[in-house]
Formats: C-alpha cells, sequence, structure tokens
C-alpha cells in the first residue's frame, strides 16, 4: 500500500477506541465525531453524525466541549467517532482502563450493541469484563498466546460431554459384558458354576 492507500484502509475498514480517548478536548464532541467523514469530504455529515447521538441517547453531550466531559462520557463520544465511518472492525484498546465500574459496564453495554453488526476485538485486563462479554477470548501472556476459548464452543463441548455421561454408559457396559461372554465361554461358564456353588449356602 502506499501511504494514501493506507490511510485509505484505516479509514474506511476500522474504527479505533483508545484508552486515551485521542479526542480534540478544545472542540465540540459533535465535531470530534464528524471527523472521520469530514477527511472523507463525505456529504450529510450532520444528518449522520445526528442520527448516530440519538441512537445511543448521547443527544445531550453533542454541544459540549469535550474538556469538560466525564471519562465514561468521553468514550463513549470516542465510541462513535469510530462508528460514523460504518467501518467493518472496531479494534477497542482498554476501552473502560480509566473507568470506574458504572462507565465501565456503560461502555461495555454500547459495544455489546456495536457487536451485532460489527466485529468488535477488544484489548483488556478487566477479566469479570471479559468474561462477562467476550464471546471469544484469546489469553496473550508474554507475548504468546496461551489460549483461544470460544465461549459456544466450551458450552457445546460440556453439553457433549454431560449427553455422553448419561447417555452412553448403560449401553456401552451392555456391549461389554456380551463381548467378554462370547470371547470366553468355558471360563466364563466355570465362573458362573463357582458363583452359584459360593451363594447357594447364603442363600439356603
Amino acid at each position: 500500500f502506499s501511504l494514501r492507500e493506507k490511510e485509505d484502509f484505516r479509514n474506511f475498514t476500522y474504527g479505533f477506541l483508545f484508552q486515551s480517548l485521542n479526542l480534540l478536548k478544545e472542540e465540540e464532541a459533535f465535531y470530534n465525531v464528524s471527523l472521520p467523514l469530514l477527511i472523507r469530504d463525505e456529504k450529510g455529515v450532520k444528518k449522520k453524525v445526528l442520527s448516530l447521538f440519538k441512537q445511543f441517547h448521547l443527544e445531550d453531550l453533542m454541544h459540549k466541549k469535550v474538556g469538560l466531559l466525564s471519562g465514561g462520557e468521553g468514550q463513549r463520544v470516542a465510541l462513535l467517532r469510530a462508528l460514523v465511518g460504518e467501518p467493518e472492525v472496531i479494534l477497542a484498546d482498554e476501552p473502560t482502563g480509566a473507568l470506574d465500574k458504572t462507565n465501565a459496564l456503560l461502555v461495555m453495554e454500547s459495544l455489546r450493541q456495536v457487536s451485532q453488526d460489527h466485529l468488535v476485538v477488544m484489548v483488556s485486563h478487566n477479566e469479570e469484563l471479559v468474561q462477562k462479554y467476550a464471546c471469544r477470548i484469546i489469553t496473550l501472556q508474554d507475548g504468546e498466546v496461551i489460549s483461544d476459548i470460544s465461549k459456544k464452543e466450551a458450552a457445546g463441548d460440556l453439553k457433549k460431554k454431560k449427553k455422553r455421561v448419561r447417555g452412553v454408559s448403560k449401553p456401552f457396559i451392555g456391549h461389554l459384558l456380551r463381548a467378554h461372554l462370547k470371547s470366553d465361554k468355558a471360563r466364563n461358564a466355570l465362573a458362573l458354576l463357582a458363583s452359584i456353588c459360593g451363594f447357594s449356602p447364603l442363600l439356603l
């Protein structure tokens, strides 16, 4: 790719959600969200941005300067900026790292909503949020992948194991007994005779 092609690829394919926001603090939230579209020189920017603010019920933040917003408000404005260009993939770098629990949950709920139509790849050290929201968890340690788990696959494997434990044991035991009886008839007959002789005195 040329430099211009790289810029276009990032602008059209990816949306970035940074831990440090990377918003223009002296500008209003509306302008910050508009930036990706202004860079593209698109038409109808105001209408599209307004629609996005309404979709996430953040109309009251539109004309506030970013420097006056709380951390949670700023992060949600940053999410709108990442979404406004309708990217295929959202890359989120510790989006809740600097937030309290309430705002972290608000941001994660917004990302859950976004994930219905976009691939969301998030980096986080917050295991509680990861376990609650992620559908696939890739764990890295010292730069190496040490586990890659899909929640749906894990749930499916667990169900299969439960079915095997409940449903296979009796048929398997019956099959094993039949195979054993057929394998050595003389020995089995002797064992049966010995069992009858051993239990008869007890019965009497």
